[in-house]
C-alpha cells in the first residue's frame, strides 16, 4: 500500500477496529472517538434548521433548502473524509487516528450490552428500568414518549427489532462504506446519519417522517439516508438470517426468550461480519500474489 511507513491496510485497520469494539464497545471512556464531533455538528444541523426551515415558506422552497443541506452535508463529509485519509495514508503512523475513528464509528457492542440491559431488566420484573435501557438502544428510532407508551409484553419484541436495526446502521454500514470508500464512505455514513436523526428526530432517523412542519425540509435528507442505509441494510438481513440458521433455536415461549434468542443472532451475526472480512482479506492477498 503507498503511503509513508508504518502505513497499516485499512482492511487490517477495521479488523482490528471490530474486535477492539468487541471487547471495549460500551464502556465509559470519556471519548468516544466521534462524541464531541457528532455534538457540534448536531449544534450546526440545528442552527441551519431554525434558520432554513420556517413554516411560512412553501412546500417547495423547504424541500430546495433540505435538499441543499442534505448535499451539503453529504459533500461536505466526503471532503473531509480525503483530507483525513491523505493524512493518515502519508504520515507515519497516523493510522492509529484512523483506527481510533473507526472504533468510535462502530457499535456493535455496546448495542449488544443495551440490549443484555433491557432483558436483564425484564428477567427482575423492572418494567421501568427495561424502558430507560430500550430508549437508549432505540435512542435513533423511537422518541422518548413512544418507548414510554408501548405495553410491558412488547418491550422483548422491540428491542429484538431495534438490535436488528443497530446491527445494520452500527456495524454494517459504517464497514460497508469504509470498505467501499475509506474514510470518506466511512465520514459520509456518519455524518447523514447524524444529519438524518437531528433534521426530523428520531422517527424521520428510522425512515419516518416525524411531524408534517419540517417534513418537506427534512425528505431530502432522509431519502440520501434511506439510499445509502439500502445496500448494508440487506446485507445485515443476509448475516442476520445466516446467524438464525446457524443457531438453530427451538421456538421460544416468552418475551424474555424472544430477546435473548434476538441477541444471540446478534452476537453471532457479528461474529459471521468479522469472519467475512477475514475472506475479504484473504482474498486481497491471493489476488495481489502475497498468499503462496
Amino acid at each position: 500500500m503507498p503511503g509513508a511507513y508504518g502505513a497499516v491496510d485499512p482492511l487490517f485497520l477495521l479488523l482490528a477496529a471490530l474486535a477492539a469494539e468487541a471487547y471495549l464497545g460500551g464502556l465509559d471512556w470519556g471519548f468516544g472517538g466521534w462524541s464531541w464531533p457528532r455534538r457540534r455538528f448536531a449544534e450546526l444541523l440545528r442552527t441551519l434548521q431554525q434558520r432554513l426551515d420556517r413554516p411560512e415558506r412553501g412546500p417547495a422552497a423547504l424541500r430546495i433548502r433540505g435538499l441543499l443541506v442534505a448535499g451539503l452535508v453529504l459533500v461536505g463529509a466526503l471532503v473531509l473524509g480525503e483530507l483525513v485519509g491523505l493524512f493518515t495514508r502519508n504520515y507515519p503512523f497516523a493510522w492509529a487516528i484512523e483506527l481510533a475513528l473507526l472504533f468510535g464509528a462502530l457499535r456493535l457492542r455496546r448495542s449488544h450490552r443495551q440490549g443484555e440491559q433491557v432483558l436483564a431488566a425484564l428477567g427482575r420484573g423492572s418494567v421501568q428500568a427495561a424502558r430507560g435501557a430500550l430508549a437508549r438502544l432505540g435512542a435513533a428510532d423511537l422518541a422518548p414518549q413512544a418507548v414510554e407508551a408501548l405495553p410491558r409484553q412488547g418491550l422483548a419484541v422491540t428491542a429484538q427489532t431495534l438490535l436488528e436495526r443497530r446491527f445494520a446502521d452500527a456495524a454494517v454500514a459504517p464497514a460497508f462504506w469504509f470498505v467501499l470508500l475509506g474514510l470518506p464512505g466511512l465520514f459520509a455514513w456518519v455524518a447523514m446519519q447524524r444529519a438524518c436523526l437531528v433534521l426530523g428526530g428520531p422517527g424521520l432517523a428510522g425512515g419516518r417522517l416525524a411531524g408534517a412542519a419540517s417534513a418537506a425540509f427534512g425528505r431530502p435528507t432522509a431519502l440520501l439516508f434511506a439510499a445509502l442505509r439500502w445496500a448494508p441494510a440487506r446485507l445485515a438481513e443476509l448475516l442476520l438470517a445466516a446467524a438464525r440458521r446457524l443457531r438453530r433455536a427451538p421456538p421460544p415461549d416468552g418475551p424474555l426468550e424472544v430477546l435473548a434468542g434476538a441477541l444471540s443472532r446478534h452476537a453471532l451475526a457479528g461474529l459471521l461480519l468479522a469472519g467475512g472480512l477475514v475472506l475479504l482479506i484473504v482474498l486481497r492477498l491471493l489476488l495481489r500474489g502475497e498468499v503462496p
